[in-house]
């Protein structure tokens, strides 16, 4: 019988990797979401969409006119306090004045006086501002508009810190820890891969879903951008002197191996998978040929041509 011709591949040492796969949605790390202290209609918005701003930078400005009346009615009062302590302290040194007026008159100014800057600080709850530094990327709110403490009016994120929130099956939970090497890919960017970190592993799962939440961490510099749905890889386990052979030649849990110019089959025990490669526990040394697509007719000790894979 002629022998058979078959391609070989040697098994080779080589890293195995143990991962578990996650979905996710790249996002921004800090964001919030803005809206007013108090109840008030919009006079003016001073920023766009898109635009940066510093923290504590005017993104609105409330209608504050009985506030501001109100403010300004405690400031005259506490201006008329002032005086009314001044001369009762001057005339109880005098002596054409009891002590105990100018203590009253004290203490009422200090009334006075902690009421007058309650109303300037309230005034403050009628100006919507920033509170870090970022980009507006959402502006809601509009000139004429009712602003409330339940209606959002900015959303304000922080552009230079990137994440992705992914959700992971409460089956693969057990290995993952912060720290972890993750791969992030993207359908949007074709045969790119970046490296995160995972963050967090909230400590709670979600018993309808049972998934859990898993935050990782990107890089400064990359292309992923907020809103893009990616596949996630989170690394659990590394060996770096694994045995690994070609995924071809793994047929029904056994690999035909090529001595001398016969064909022997083993089974195999197998451990991490890759997209072109199985790490081998055991039945496969280093060095030896696998059979790649092994042929239907192939059998133990029969006679085989073997050539290298280019």
């Amino acid at each position: 019988m002629r022998p058979l011709r078959v391609v070989v591949a040697p098994a080779r040492i080589g890293v195995a990797m143990d991962a578990v796969y996650a979905s996710g949605v790249v996002d921004y790390a800090r964001q919030a979401n803005i809206a007013a202290v108090v109840s008030a209609p919009i006079v003016a918005v001073a920023v766009t969409e898109g635009e940066r701003v510093r923290q504590g930078q005017l993104l609105a400005r409330l209608e504050d006119g009985p506030q501001a009346a109100a403010a300004a009615q405690l400031e005259a009062q506490a201006s008329l306090s002032r005086a009314g302590a001044l001369r009762a302290e001057r005339l109880a040194q005098a002596g054409f004045g009891p002590q105990a007026a100018a203590q009253d008159a004290r203490s009422q100014l200090r009334a006075a006086e902690a009421a007058a800057r309650g109303g300037a600080a309230a005034l403050r709850f009628y100006r919507v501002t920033a509170p870090f530094a970022g980009v507006v990327i959402r502006r809601d709110a509009e000139p004429g508009n009712l602003a409330t403490p339940s209606t959002v009016l900015f959303t304000i994120a922080s552009p230079d810190t990137l994440r992705v929130t992914a959700e992971v099956d409460e089956r693969d939970i057990e290995g993952l820890r912060t720290g972890a090497l993750a791969f992030v890919s993207a359908d949007g960017l074709p045969g790119q891969v970046v490296r995160g970190r995972v963050e967090t592993v909230t400590p709670a799962g979600d018993p309808e879903a049972r998934v859990f939440r898993v935050r990782i961490a990107l890089p400064r510099e990359t292309l992923l951008r907020p809103g893009m749905t990616v596949d996630v890889n989170i690394v659990t386990g590394l060996r770096p002197q694994a045995t690994l052979i070609p995924e071809a030649a793994v047929d029904a849990g056994r690999a035909w191996v090529v001595i001398g110019r016969q064909a022997e089959p083993r089974k195999l025990r197998t451990g991490a998978r890759a997209a072109d490669s199985v790490e081998v526990i055991s039945g496969v040394r280093p060095g030896e040929n696998v059979i790649l697509n092994p042929p239907p007719r192939l059998r133990a000790g029969r006679a085989v041509k073997a050539s290298e894979a280019p």
